[in-house]
């Protein structure tokens, strides 16, 4: 049986192995990004994309962009990228948009969607901090709404 100081003695060993691990401040935040079930609407997808941000999970946002349109690199390796700069995004709205811009150009059928958000940055890249918007082209592909191209739009 332990004695009361060797209980005491744990439990403070195993607080300061939980602070300095970061166990204990981001037990409740979740590490992967869930993909929207099959069937899901286009909106869905991009909201899935900016939780893929928010929790740093490359590769949950990779999955949501149609095959051979992956921007892994431009989101990993440029200095205003959501990977690199980006420090929070919260609030994100999306809406289907009647904009047909790039989806004309693309394979029928082609959804815009534009999203808005609130984002905080490292470094101001990308203008100010806060309200911006992109807009996104999603393309069908095995039952799934993809994103095959994203324009930011600045501020809404």
């Amino acid at each position: 049986m332990l004695t009361d100081t060797r209980s005491r003695a744990a439990l403070a060993v195993l607080l300061v192995v939980a602070a300095a691990t970061g166990t204990w401040r981001w037990a409740a935040q979740p590490r992967h990004a869930a993909t929207p079930p099959a069937g899901a609407a286009p909106e869905a997808t991009v909201l899935a994309y900016y939780q893929a941000v928010k929790v740093r999970d490359l590769d949950a946002a990779v999955r949501l962009w149609a095959p051979g349109f992956s921007p892994e690199e431009e989101l990993t390796r440029l200095p205003d990228s959501p990977f690199v700069n980006w420090i929070e995004v919260r609030d994100v709205k999306a809406a289907r948009d009647t904009y047909r811009g790039f989806c004309a150009e693309l394979p029928r059928p082609c959804v815009s969607v534009v999203a808005t958000y609130t984002m905080r940055q490292r470094h101001l890249y990308t203008g100010e901090d806060g309200k911006l918007a992109a807009r996104f082209a999603l393309v069908p592909h095995e039952g799934r709404w993809l994103i095959r191209d994203e324009v930011p739009e600045g501020a809404p």
